[in-house]
């Protein structure tokens, strides 16, 4: 029985800290992707000020212009932006991430205490709960989390 619990054990201590490096990971990309895209948006305005104050011909009549290609930069590069923000929000990968990190800490614990321990069965059986308790936690604070953030419709 002990064996078995070590062994589940293992297993859930592989699955959170590949999930708590995974969700670290998507938050880092999506917040770098949104700070590129704002970074952009003021390099494009930035370049247009420079292009417009040294008198270079902003376009040609019937083509698309330099005044065009920034309109369209700068009105689309946030509104993706907000869009990856609102991703990260919903998704609360950086939430995944500490809730992982969390419960690696919590079962890297009880690991410990039940190799150093040879445990009789009633203490072998407190262990098991202890365990049982630390996979529910985790359990019902995913779902308390994503229960409170529906995905609604905007407006």
């Amino acid at each position: 029985m002990r064996d078995v619990a070590l062994q589940l054990i293992d297993d859930q201590l592989g699955y959170h800290r590949s999930n708590a490096a995974r969700m670290n990971k998507l938050e880092n990309r999506l917040a770098r992707s949104g700070e590129i895209m704002f970074g952009a948006t003021v390099a494009a305005c930035i370049g247009w000020i420079i292009f417009k104050l040294s008198g270079l011909p902003m376009g040609s009549k019937g083509h698309v212009g330099v005044t065009e290609i920034v309109t369209f930069t700068t009105a689309s590069l946030p509104a993706l932006a907000s869009a990856i923000y609102g991703i990260r929000n919903q998704g609360d990968f950086a939430g995944g991430a500490f809730r992982s990190r969390v419960t690696v800490e919590r079962l890297e614990q009880l690991r410990r205490v039940m190799v150093a321990d040879p445990l009789e069965h009633p203490r072998l059986l407190g262990k098991l709960r202890s365990l049982s308790d630390i996979m529910l936690n985790d359990v019902a604070n995913w779902r308390t989390t994503f229960k409170a953030r529906p995905l609604t419709l905007p407006g």
